[in-house]
């Protein structure tokens, strides 16, 4: 009989089905406490079986619904939001489900370059959220996860977790550790890629490093190829 529109989902992981987020959208006149009491009868009990979202995601990426990846891919999901499952990002969420991940991460579960991607994955939704002390714990693990993912040689992981700690370091008002990491990331090849060098020059997150006399140096090398 409500008047709102209620939109929730539902993530899972085998029998363990939980409600991670429950919205209320639109204005009516029912009672904050009626609304509350709707929300709390979507929860599931622990027997419940795996719901819908959950099955969605194993289907779209071919994984069984016991499969513990998909703690990192429904992360994923929050974390990028997916507009085909009408599903907004939720950076809260996506860090409570990508923590959950690494606890439970084991050496069969993932491979080098997913334990890279759960890490830099944790690592850009705490930098979103502005914990910044925390992200640059996880980027760094990340920058040393991309090393062994790739075994030394360059490639995009390594420049981008270099980056992104390059973000948060700047971000923490670290300008010789952030200038620190971009020439990791340069070395990694990261400015090979124009769009990049046109990205940094723009991304407000490294807004603070502007104004330093390294910044337009920095670009040189790669701008004179």
């Amino acid at each position: 009989g409500f008047k709102r529109h209620h939109g929730y989902a539902f993530h899972a992981r085998g029998p363990q089905a939980f409600v991670v987020h429950a919205t209320v959208q639109e204005k009516s006149e029912t009672s904050g406490d009626a609304i509350k009491a709707a929300l709390q009868g979507l929860a599931l009990d622990a027997a419940a079986k795996p719901a819908l979202l959950v099955w969605v995601i194993a289907k779209q990426q071919a994984m069984s619904p016991d499969d513990p990846r998909l703690l990192l891919a429904t992360g994923q999901v929050y974390l990028s939001g997916n507009e085909r499952m009408r599903q907004q990002k939720n950076l809260l969420m996506a860090e409570r489900l990508l923590e959950r991940a690494i606890k439970e991460a084991k050496p069969e579960t993932y491979g080098p370059d997913d334990l890279w991607t759960l890490h830099e994955s944790m690592g850009l939704a705490t930098l979103e959220m502005r914990k910044l002390d925390v992200a640059i714990e996880w980027l760094t693990k990340s920058e040393q996860l991309a090393e062994k993912a790739t075994e030394g040689a360059p490639g995009a992981r390594n420049g981008q977790s270099a980056y992104n700690l390059a973000c948060a370091y700047a971000l923490s008002g670290k300008p010789d550790e952030a200038f620190g990491a971009l020439d990791r990331c340069a070395a990694k090849g990261f400015l090979k890629e124009t769009g990049n060098i046109d990205h940094m020059k723009v991304d407000p997150d490294l807004e603070s490093l502007r104004k330093d006399p390294r910044w337009e140096p920095f670009f040189k090398p790669a701008e004179a190829k």
